[in-house]
């Protein structure tokens, strides 16, 4: 990712319109003949030509102090807009919605020329960091599609640098590659990309109900140490074979609570992985395809999961709990309760249902059965289940490593597992 500000569709040659309000909310509408009015894309009042018109005209405005407000709106009318949007602060707090009943089109320009910046040359939406700490930019993003172009140019759909109060909200948006896939961006790199420097910043995202297809490198990215997200009802699909990334990533996030997601491949398209995550709450999802399914690096809660490798000989694990370190929980997260795995369906993998390096984790009523290596594998050691550093109980599994932490039936199993 570029920490870089992306340049704007040059609007040099429009007047620009003043702002509609409604009440004491002004709303911006954006239309690309240049006339709509507030609820009405057919009416008659002044309007930007495009998203970033109107989003520069907003930041511009908040850098007076008589035309400031709280929050600004800008409702965008049916149409495609190819151009890149920057949001660049001082202080914002930005909603940009799809008028009711469409989804307008944010799509990147087709050649690297249509940029002002030829370097300039990677997302089609920047949010750039904010210049004073005490400053923040808020983001909310409803009822769009942003498509990358498959000719050249841009890449990635959205690219976040955190500012020092930072709060992304991302509902009902589909995130789509060119098509026919092919050229340097026939399919975008990570659909979502937010990062900081500096783990003291404060930030929040929130992505609901949107869909991420064809990433080649990561669905969602959230790279935060020590704030949430909430990552749920997203839909994550590959339909195409990846060129140079065997295994793209649905999402990866340190700390969030991730649930209600189907993470799925169409048809012979590359094996994915589906999450990879240090301390989050994963819970009520599917993932279907997978190469990896689940990678929690440090612990964290991992429950009602569908977990499918479809029998692929390219798949290996369904979860993998901790990393080669063979940290503890309590190692990493100061003594504090461990992590738990439990009501998982985990099958069709081409090595192992489960394999746990870390220890001081509940493993409970899973079926791991069903996969073409071992199903269960713990390579810790310790005062648990069959010597291993971990509690399980009444999970299914048909062979594993120690023997006993998995049973081929719970017919004969009232309690915790026993040597």
């Amino acid at each position: 990712m570029r920490w870089t500000v992306l340049g704007l569709l040059c609007v040099a040659a429009m007047v620009i319109p003043s702002p509609a309000s409604a009440g004491d909310r002004p709303v911006m509408m954006v239309d690309q003949d240049g006339r709509a009015r507030p609820g009405d894309c057919d009416g008659t009042g002044p309007a930007y030509r495009s998203v970033s018109a109107a989003v520069r005209a907003a930041d511009d405005r908040d850098k007076d102090p008589l035309q400031k407000s709280d929050e600004d709106f800008i409702r965008v009318c049916p149409g495609i807009y190819t151009e890149t949007v920057d949001f660049r602060g001082p202080d914002c707090s930005i909603n940009v919605v799809g008028a009711r009943g469409s989804r307008p089109v944010i799509r990147a320009p087709r050649h690297i020329a249509d940029h002002p910046s030829p370097q300039l040359d990677r997302a089609v939406i920047t949010l750039f960091q904010l210049p004073e700490p005490t400053l923040g930019c808020y983001i909310t993003l409803r009822r769009l599609k942003v498509q990358t172009h498959g000719g050249g140019g841009t890449c990635d759909p959205i690219d976040l640098l955190a500012s020092w109060n930072a709060a992304l909200i991302v509902e009902d948006v589909r995130f789509v590659a060119a098509h026919p896939v092919g050229g340097p961006c026939g399919t975008y790199g990570t659909g979502i990309e937010y990062q900081a420097e500096e783990i003291t910043f404060v930030a929040q995202m929130f992505v609901r109900d949107s869909v991420f297809r064809d990433f080649s490198v990561i669905g969602i990215d959230y790279r935060y140490l020590t704030y949430d997200a909430e990552i749920e009802r997203n839909r994550f699909v590959l339909r195409h074979a990846v060129a140079g990334n065997d295994h793209p990533l649905a999402v990866l996030a340190f700390s969030a609570i991730i649930r209600d997601n189907v993470m799925t491949r169409v048809g012979e398209g590359s094996p994915f992985s589906g999450i990879r995550t240090g301390r989050s709450t994963v819970t009520d999802n599917v993932i279907d395809g997978a190469a990896w399914g689940i990678t929690a690096e440090i612990a964290g809660s991992i429950s009602r999961n569908v977990i499918l490798g479809r029998g692929d000989p390219r798949s290996s694990t369904g979860i993998v709990l901790g990393d080669d370190a063979g940290m503890t929980a309590a190692d990493v997260r100061g003594g504090s309760t461990a992590g738990d795995v439990s009501d998982n369906v985990v099958s069709g993998f081409a090595e192992h249902g489960i394999l746990a390096r870390i220890s001081g984790i509940s493993i409970q009523d899973n079926d791991f059965r069903g996969n073409a290596g071992v199903d269960c594998v713990d390579r810790t050691t310790g005062d648990g289940t069959s010597g291993t550093g971990n509690t399980w109980h009444r999970d299914l599994g048909g062979q594993s490593n120690p023997g006993g932490i998995c049973r081929r039936t719970l017919a004969t199993e009232p309690g915790p597992h026993a040597e």
